[in-house]
């Protein structure tokens, strides 16, 4: 997949321009999001996209940390 990629648990593919959160933490309750755990970057503030953001380099971190490769 050149210009995407594919998520994979639930195999659907996403293109660049398709902006979607996703709420890593698995104790992470927000009635924003959508019951399969996505909500598009269009419907959210400014700063609930950076916080997603600063989520995701968290965890990113933490797997990095724990499975150095």
């Amino acid at each position: 997949m050149e210009d995407g990629w594919e998520d994979s648990e639930s195999g659907e593919e996403y293109k660049p321009d398709t902006i979607k959160l996703r709420c890593l933490a698995p104790d992470f309750e927000d009635q924003r999001c959508q019951d399969d755990g996505y909500e598009t970057a269009t419907s959210v503030e400014q700063w609930e996209v950076e916080d997603s953001l600063k989520r995701c380099i968290q965890v990113l971190k933490h797997t990095i940390e724990i499975d150095p490769k």
